[in-house]
This record gives C-alpha cells, structure tokens and sequence, in this order.
C-alpha cells in the first residue's frame, strides 16, 4: 500500500494529537477533560486516517470503527468543549441520548450531504457559541485565551470543512485543492492546539485554591474589592459582569479576573458571585425576625433575576434547597431556645 504525501501529513497531525493524548493520559488521567480530550482525539484520528484505511487490504470492521470516529467528530467536539470551559457541566444520561440520537439521524440522512453536513454545523455552532458565552466570566487566563484559539480554530475549521464536503464534487480539481489544503491545515492547526492545550491543561486540571491568612499580605486591590464585598455588598447588583466590577475599582479587567481566581481561588465569575449571594442567603434564612421574607424575593434581592438560579447554586453550595435550609435552621432554633435536648442541671 502506497503512502502519499496527503496520507503522511494526515498521519503526523495524527501523531501529534496521540502524543498530546498519551501525556494527558499520563500526567492527569482522571481528570474529566483529559477524558473528553482523549475522546476528540480519538475520533479526529479516525478522521485523519480513514481515506488511508479505504483499502482493499484493511479489513472492513476496522474501516466501519475509523468511519464512526470520523462521523462522530462534531459531538466529540460539542462535548469537549462543555467540559474544558463550563466548569458546572456534568454529563448526564439526557446528553448522551440527545447526541447519540443526532448522530443516528445524521447516519440515516448520510446519502444527503447537506442534511448531513446541517446536523453536524448545528452540534458545532452550539458548541462555539458555549465556548464564547461563557468567556466573559471566565477567570482562568490561559484557558480564556484558549477559548479564542478553539473558536477561530477549531470550529471555524471544522465549519469550513463541513461546507466544503456537501458542496464540492468527489474528485473534481475543486476537492483535489480543497483536499490538499485541509491537511496542510490540519496539521498546522494540530501542532498550534497541542502546544497550547499541554500549556493550559495543568490549570483546567488543578483545582483552584484559596491562599492562606499566612500568604502575601492584601494588595491595594484586594483590599478594595473586600470593601466592595463586604460593606457595600456588591455581588448584590443584579446582572453584576466582572468589566463593571473592575470599573468599579477602577483597574483592568485582566488584574480583577487575576486577583479573584489566583487570590481567592474562583474559576469563573459565576462561581464567585454564587460564593458571596448564598453566604448571605443562609444567614438571613438562618433569622427568624426575617422569617416572613419569601424565597423568591431573597433571591432578587440578592441579584437573581428568577428563582431557579438561586435554587440551583444554593443546593449545589449547601445540599439542600433554601427552603428546606430555613426550615432546618429555624427548627434548631427553636430547639435550642425552648431548652430541649439540653443536659439537665445537677440540682435539678
């Protein structure tokens, strides 16, 4: 079996991603993104090496396992991208069915190209459009930068490519270009993403950690967003973006997302708001002079524009819903004034 120059530069890009993968598997292999990365490495592989394995001598089991690889690339894609950049995405049984099932439909319309080719843009710009939403409370500088690479390199490219396969004509001078560029480009694109992925992965993988009393003293900064935080109750501000908190303190964006993710330990600016809105939420439920407040209304006052977010991040924090922490709260309350359950005096 001859081997052409489009078959050794789809290879090395090959290489490259398996090498990425094996150090990942390595350094961090229980990590759920080196999981998920290794599962997009898988598939793209299937897709780089699949016209290689068209070959009357490859058996024909393994041309079908590298040609659901292939296929599957745009859901490996969609849910790499959940896990490496939205720190609160579980996977659950729904969103395996749900990508299963578009990948059969994507199978069963294979003979229509651009029914095809649709599906698969749709699991891509679902998961661009994740990747970008979810940048401007990101607090990890490395990996917001590799939001960009991922959006203007990836999925661009997987969307040009896509396009490309249901227009142009099999074996046309068209597709022979087209074919030579893609695998320039892929290896190109390979060798930038891998270098920046084995840059970024130790901090997707750390958690993060709260510095120690015993650390640096507070900045100017520090000290400033504390003042923010706990006497003006800034998290408070419904809507609250990490670019109005630092015109707030007046400094860069850069060194406010810096400061909170370093300093204080949060991932995204979700998680920090959530931090400080359920420490304050479980003080007033824990108050019975304030017993009479509804659990929606504390929700907005806290910042939440609707009551499903606040339920959600306070049973996420806490383990139980806000309902069913002030009715705990309020109960040992009770108990403790009434004098139940305490020790009898000795002269009693």
């Amino acid at each position: 079996m001859s081997v052409t120059i489009t078959d050794a530069l789809r290879l090395a890009a090959a290489g490259q991603l398996l090498l990425v993968a094996g150090l990942l598997l390595r350094d961090h292999r229980r990590s759920r993104v080196t999981a998920a990365s290794s599962l997009l490495v898988a598939c793209v592989v299937c897709y780089l090496v699949l016209p290689a394995l068209l070959q009357p001598a490859v058996p024909e089991v393994v041309q079908r396992i590298a040609g659901v690889g292939a296929f599957a690339v745009p859901f490996a894609f969609w849910l790499t991208a959940r896990l490496y950049f939205d720190d609160s995405f579980l996977p659950r049984p729904i969103h395996v069915i749900s990508l299963l099932g578009l990948l059969g439909v994507r199978a069963l319309v294979v003979s229509w190209p651009w029914a095809a080719a649709a599906i698969a843009m749709v699991v891509v710009v679902d998961g661009l459009r994740r990747i970008h939403t979810g940048a401007s409370s990101d607090l990890l500088l490395s990996r917001l930068r590799l939001r960009f690479v991922v959006v203007l390199g990836t999925g661009v490219y997987a969307l040009l490519v896509l396009i490309a396969e249901a227009t142009l004509t099999r074996g046309s001078r068209a597709d022979g270009l087209l074919g030579a560029a893609n695998d320039i480009g892929l290896l190109l694109l390979v060798g930038a993403i891998s270098m920046m992925v084995l840059r970024v992965e130790p901090d997707l993988v750390r958690a993060a950690k709260r510095q120690s009393p015993a650390a640096d003293p507070p900045t100017v900064l520090e000290r400033r967003l504390e003042r923010l935080i706990e006497e003006e109750h800034v998290y408070e501000a419904e809507g609250l973006t990490i670019g109005a908190l630092a015109d707030r303190l007046g400094e860069h964006e850069y060194k406010v997302r810096q400061l909170i993710n370093a300093r204080l330990g949060f991932r995204n600016f979700g998680a920090f708001l959530n931090h400080y809105r359920v420490r304050e939420a479980r003080k007033v439920l824990a108050d019975a002079a304030q017993r009479q407040l509804g659990v929606a209304e504390l929700a907005y006052r806290l910042g939440y524009s609707s009551l499903g977010p606040f339920n959600r991040a306070f049973k996420e924090m806490v383990g139980q819903t806000p309902t069913e922490y002030r009715r705990a709260a309020l109960e040992q309350a009770l108990l403790a004034d009434s004098g139940i359950g305490e020790a009898p005096s000795k002269g009693s």
